[in-house]
């Protein structure tokens, strides 16, 4: 399957809202892993195919740095790595 991806805003301050266009409906795991590789947030997230619009909330409590954003399907075959 292919996914696409749009974040905003970069750099975030309280949340991070993410765009994904997916070909074919799937379970994904969102995790946010700080400059250490520590997992600040994970969160798993059932997207349909087409559009979804996801959140990541409550992040103004994190300092502030550079961030991962690690995405992976239901599979586990797609990995995509941003960074914030």
């Amino acid at each position: 399957g292919k996914i696409l991806i749009s974040i905003a805003p970069n750099p975030f301050t309280e949340h991070v809202k993410l765009n994904v266009h997916c070909d074919k409906a799937t379970r994904l795991t969102i995790r946010l892993l700080n400059n250490s590789g520590q997992i600040v947030t994970s969160s798993k997230y059932d997207t349909k195919q087409g559009n979804n619009e996801l959140r990541i909330n409550n992040l103004s409590n994190l300092p502030k740095g550079i961030y991962s954003l690690e995405l992976t399907n239901v599979e586990g075959n797609i990995k995509e790595v941003y960074k914030l």
